[in-house]
């Protein structure tokens, strides 16, 4: 089986391709500024707004500060934002999936109308009256703490998956397998874990990757509205926010995190294709 999963990626060009990419991108972002010994809060004014050039490969800011290295670091605390977030994400939907769907009573229907509160305020919006209340108590949610950000992204992204999943436990219930295992005489335990749990991987891996680019989203939406993480630490957001003076008179500096932003979450959703197609038994496909 292991083998077949990945005859199918490694003969899926989505998976080649995308995933080439991703790598590139986190190993530069990660290993990038171990390697070039450049300070990213170091102004210069006198380098202000320098144009795209071999000293520095995409300009510098109104601050001559290089625009190449600010947007590997925010590209890297965007991906850290997005991996800690959906494991967030996936930690609560688990439960709560899995606890409602083994349970057809009060606790049920109590998550379920939990979820239902959650699923009716946009995210977006929760994150900033959350900010704005801790703000108003002299206090920062997020400040320039990625960690923060994700774990509270993750906390208002977790219903969809988690009303999937409970769906997709209780259908396997029913199914032949399920129903045989149970009259071996296998405990709960090992029925969940060996039977009910990996028929839904396939759910689990394509709301993954949706998940984490929605959070990257997220996360850049609140860095340019502000509320998000905090210049001078850099974030795909928060240079595209402050890139807005500058729209018409160095146009490089919004365009280029933003570019970023769209290779990553592109990539990301291309890869967890290729591992829904390849993971689903369903799915018949030629390796090429």
């Amino acid at each position: 089986m292991e083998r077949t999963i990945k005859k199918r990626l490694l003969g899926d060009p989505r998976y080649r391709f995308s995933g080439f990419i991703l790598f590139v991108l986190i190993a530069v972002s990660f290993i990038g500024p171990l390697v070039w010994n450049i300070d990213v809060y170091k102004t210069n004014a006198g380098n202000s707004f320098d144009l795209p050039s071999t000293t520095h490969l995409l300009g510098t800011d109104a601050l001559g500060r290089d625009v190449a290295v600010r947007i590997i670091l925010g590209a890297r605390t965007s991906i850290l934002v997005g991996l800690v977030s959906t494991l967030t994400t996936g930690i609560i939907a688990f439960f709560v999936g899995w606890i409602s769907a083994y349970n057809l009573l009060l606790l049920d229907r109590l998550l379920m109308r939990i979820t239902d509160l959650f699923l009716g305020v946009p995210p977006l919006l929760f994150l900033l009256l959350v900010e704005m209340i801790f703000r108003n108590t002299g206090k920062s949610t997020f400040s320039s703490n990625a960690i923060s950000v994700s774990i509270f992204i993750g906390l208002v992204s977790w219903m969809e998956l988690a009303r999937l999943l409970r769906v997709s436990f209780r259908n396997s219930f029913s199914t032949e397998y399920v129903i045989a295992a149970r009259s071996l005489g296998g405990s709960e335990g090992y029925v969940f874990w060996k039977h009910i749990l990996p028929n839904s991987y396939n759910l689990i891996i394509v709301n993954s990757t949706l998940i984490f680019g929605s959070s990257i989203l997220y996360e850049s939406g609140l860095s340019y509205l502000g509320f998000g993480i905090q210049p001078p630490f850099p974030s795909l957001g928060n240079l595209i926010q402050s890139a807005q003076l500058y729209l018409f008179t160095a146009p490089w500096l919004g365009i280029f995190p933003g570019v970023v932003i769209s290779v990553i979450i592109v990539c990301v959703n291309l890869v967890g294709d290729s591992l829904a197609d390849a993971t689903n038994p369903k799915v018949v496909r030629r390796i090429v």
